[in-house]
């Protein structure tokens, strides 16, 4: 899902960041583990937030990858 949720991002003209996908990844996570009450099942709760969060953060990995890709397809012409 990560792969189509990067070319989502890009779709919608969004430019790959450092610091958002950082403040993305650690959204999700506080999201996950606060919000949704994920501190309340122990453990389990706490695997589930860093696994959205990980998920987050390959996505925005992905549209890295996406846009380092076109850079070098644009080199080559």
């Amino acid at each position: 899902y990560s792969s189509l949720g990067a070319i989502d991002l890009k779709k919608q003209k969004v430019k790959f960041s450092f610091l958002k996908q950082q403040l993305k990844t650690a959204s999700k996570f506080l999201e996950t583990y606060f919000l949704k009450l994920g501190f309340l099942d122990g453990y389990p709760g706490f695997i589930i937030s860093v696994s959205a969060a990980y998920s987050v953060f390959v996505k925005w990995a992905k549209l890295w990858e996406l846009e380092e890709n076109e850079k070098r397809l644009h080199h080559h012409h």
